[in-house]
């Protein structure tokens, strides 16, 4: 019985492992067309080479005070467009004070606003970092973590 458990378990810890199934380096994008703050649909295209995302308050602030200093165009001439996951907010807190706050944003922020479809993304030990996905041609072609904005923003110089 015992044998049985740690059998199950183990198990059950590697499928947890490959539920993070939706970015997967060499493959093509699952999802490619999210609405922004303002209710906008947007699609990531093949010219879209950076994508990122960000799962938590935390990540999300450091991105968007490095973001506040830049002009309009910044994202878009970078070719790389921000995605972020509210779904684990409760549903008043998003409405009251994220979605404002969000709208006084520049630029479009993709949203993932359903459980469901959050899952999938990010496993929870990287859930606090910014997550940078490389693309081409919509095909993952990388996909790196940072605690740090500039640092996403050097990657994204270097190509």
């Amino acid at each position: 019985m015992r044998n049985l458990i740690l059998v199950l378990l183990f198990v059950l810890n590697l499928t947890a492992d490959e539920s993070v199934t939706k970015l997967i380096e060499g493959k093509q994008l699952v999802r490619d067309t999210y609405q922004d703050q303002f209710e906008k649909q947007h699609t990531i295209d093949g010219n879209v080479e950076f994508m990122i995302m960000l799962f938590s308050k935390e990540a999300s602030h450091k991105i968007n005070e490095f973001l506040d200093n830049k002009p309009d165009h910044y994202l878009s001439d970078k070719k790389t467009m921000v995605l972020a996951d509210i779904s684990r907010m409760p549903s008043f807190v998003r409405m009251l004070f994220a979605m404002p706050d969000l709208r006084d944003k520049k630029y479009p922020i993709l949203l993932i606003t359903d459980d469901e479809e959050a899952v999938g993304y990010v496993k929870e030990d990287d859930r606090e970092k910014i997550m940078l996905v490389k693309l081409e041609n919509k095909i993952v072609k990388k996909i790196r973590y940072f605690d740090d904005a500039k640092m996403v923003m050097k990657e994204i110089n270097e190509g």
